[in-house]
């Protein structure tokens, strides 16, 4: 049960990140502001908190032994790709300082990002995702034979972000 509840609330909070976008006015992404190297590369989540529950720990590691990783891309060209188990939101990033950045969604929204001691914060609202580098070169394929437990998940976030 706990762990049905836990893949619950990651799809969630991936979903409501996804759905919601940002607090920041929209903008387009400016060659004047070159992205930071500080934010490139690929994240991957490592503690999850939507205010009234975290995941961490042993928990994330029983999602990632399902296969159910959350990642995120940010490309020295300024692309951007947060993957959330087998589903993808693509965009464009751009930093602020070398301290902070922005997602900018396909429909214009921004969503904060924040860079320190190593740790990235992707957060919106009272929902925060943190991540750490990881030392892929590029992500690795969404599995084709995701778990049931993972589409169950995802589907319920999808359906829960939707109200």
């Amino acid at each position: 049960m706990r762990q049905r509840l836990a893949l619950a609330l990651l799809g969630c909070l991936a979903a409501a990140l996804l759905v919601s976008g940002g607090c920041a006015a929209p903008g387009p992404a400016s060659e004047e502001a070159a992205p930071e190297a500080g934010f490139a590369g690929i994240w991957e989540v490592v503690r999850l908190d939507d205010g009234e529950r975290v995941i961490e720990g042993d928990d994330l590691e029983r999602l990632r032994s399902l296969d159910m990783h959350i990642y995120l891309e940010l490309a020295e060209d300024g692309r951007a790709v947060l993957r959330t188990f087998d589903e993808e939101e693509e965009g464009t990033w751009q930093a602020d300082s070398a301290a902070t950045a922005a997602m900018v969604l396909p429909d214009g929204q921004r969503v904060g990002m924040e860079l320190s001691d190593g740790v990235l914060l992707f957060s919106q609202g009272e929902d925060r995702l943190e991540f750490q580098r990881t030392d892929l070169a590029e992500l690795p394929p969404v599995p084709d034979d995701a778990p049931p437990e993972a589409q169950e998940a995802a589907q319920e976030g999808a359906s829960g972000s939707a109200s």
